[in-house]
């Protein structure tokens, strides 16, 4: 007989949350395998946490509204919210302002950055303090308690990297600790320990056969040994469900710093997505040459990247437009394979993207665009009798840098936007680094940095 298959989460729909009008995510969310929402900070990672914040222990959506804060889109509660979830089983799962059958197939717990980092100080003799941290609730219903116990304190000790003791009370059924004043312990140090102390409280909270964890942006403000030893404890917790045959959990950690780019993330089985789930297509063949330019002959190499992907004020020579031709028609849509149409495509869609609020542009264009308008600028900028040795030069910042030192004004902005075209003018395999090269371009200081430039 073949074993059950796990129920999956397969998307989730919100509306009219905080910043978000409507969010449609597809994915594939497997119980007791963290999922990573990446998103540029505004991207709406918060009004996710506040969407399911908002349908715990309620039998609809929940939301604040008073004169200082609303939780609304646009803080107009005619903007009616709702929340639906959909397994790999067809089932949906609905939250509006009438009913919610997500709380009563799901126990959900959202752990926010701003309970950990903020906390909630009050004064005592001139000195502030941090509220008692639960540990263990109805002591009296807790099973091995003595031994759950002493884990805990064995872990909050490990955890105590300070100098100050951290006292422990049993008080109304309830195990309590208590961190000293923000003065004597680091944030670092809080943060770790009221991280562990929060994962502690979702554990006992999160008891129906299906349960929704939600971690929004505590890793982002750690350092990489924090990092380490929260994933330690949370690694601990998926332990347990892993072995509890009849609870699942589901995980989801909100970020706005990819896992792929440190170190300190030791999931070993982890499934990332950007919300900024923009379809990156190659139509042109774009992707294609960016991935592969690199395999061919270094002369056509060394042709397409100083005629395509640089600023060049000339078409190519006879002899090097047959040796070209004869290798991008073999990648490009036929209608950009000559120089000038591809240069003009590269700048229409960077103004695509400029004018544009529904990410329909290709990332990769936009990238190749904006390297191109920036070097034609400072190109323009030259002296007659420099332009040639600024042309030489292989590469962005060299070119740049020669600029400056002929008493050319060349932004930093110009620089600092490299991070953005140069990874995208040098795809991997797969093309993924486009992912986050677009949830960059969408993030809104960034575009507004662009449009200033070109």
């Amino acid at each position: 007989m073949k074993p059950k298959k796990l129920k999956e989460l397969k998307s989730l729909t919100i509306k009219n949350v905080r910043g978000i009008k409507e969010l449609e995510l597809e994915f594939k969310l497997t119980p007791n395998i963290p999922i990573f929402f990446v998103a540029s900070n505004g991207a709406g990672k918060t009004s996710i946490a506040t969407a399911f914040s908002s349908l715990i222990r309620k039998k609809s959506i929940k939301l604040t509204h008073t004169k200082k804060k609303s939780d609304y889109y646009e803080e107009n509660p005619d903007n009616s919210p709702k929340i639906v979830l959909e397994d790999n089983d067809k089932n949906t799962y609905i939250a509006d302002d009438k009913t919610n059958t997500i709380s009563k197939s799901f126990g959900i717990y959202v752990l926010t950055q701003g309970i950990k980092i903020k906390g909630t100080y009050a004064t005592a003799g001139g000195y502030r303090t941090i509220p008692p941290i639960k540990l263990v609730s109805n002591i009296n219903e807790c099973q091995n308690y003595d031994t759950v116990k002493s884990e805990i304190y064995k872990n909050i000790e490990d955890l105590n990297t300070t100098w100050c003791g951290i006292e422990k009370e049993e008080k109304d059924n309830t195990l309590y600790a208590y961190l000293p004043n923000p003065d004597k312990i680091s944030n670092g140090e809080r943060d770790v320990l009221i991280f562990y102390a929060k994962l502690l409280e979702a554990e006992q909270e999160l008891t129906k056969k299906q349960n929704i964890l939600i971690i929004d942006e505590i890793f982002d403000y750690l350092d990489e040994a924090n990092i380490i030893a929260a994933q330690y404890f949370l690694t601990k917790m998926l332990e347990k469900y892993k072995k509890d045959k009849k609870l699942q959990l589901f995980l989801i950690i909100l970020t706005h710093l990819s896992p792929d780019s440190f170190k300190s993330y030791m999931f070993p089985t982890r499934t990332i997505v950007y919300l900024n789930q923009q379809k990156h297509g190659d139509t042109y063949g774009i992707n294609k040459l960016l991935r592969d330019r690199g395999k061919c002959d270094k002369k056509i190499k060394d042709l397409i990247d100083k005629y395509y992907l640089h600023y060049y004020p000339d078409n190519p020579l006879a002899v090097e437009k047959n040796q070209l031709d004869k290798y991008l028609k073999t990648l490009l849509k036929i209608d950009i394979v000559n120089r000038d149409d591809f240069y003009n495509m590269a700048k229409t869609e960077l103004r695509k993207y400029l004018d544009d609020t529904k990410y329909n542009y290709n990332v990769a264009f936009v990238c190749c665009g904006l390297r191109i308008e920036l070097e034609e600028k400072i190109y323009m900028s030259l002296k007659s009798e420099d332009q040639k040795e600024y042309l030489d030069k292989h590469k962005t910042k060299e070119k740049f840098d020669f600029a400056r030192k002929k008493n050319i004004d060349v932004p930093d902005a110009y620089y600092l936007l490299g991070i953005i075209y140069n990874e995208a003018l040098h795809l991997d395999d797969q093309c993924e680094k486009l992912i986050p090269i677009g949830d960059k371009l969408a993030n809104k200081v960034i575009k507004n940095i662009i449009s200033k430039c070109v």
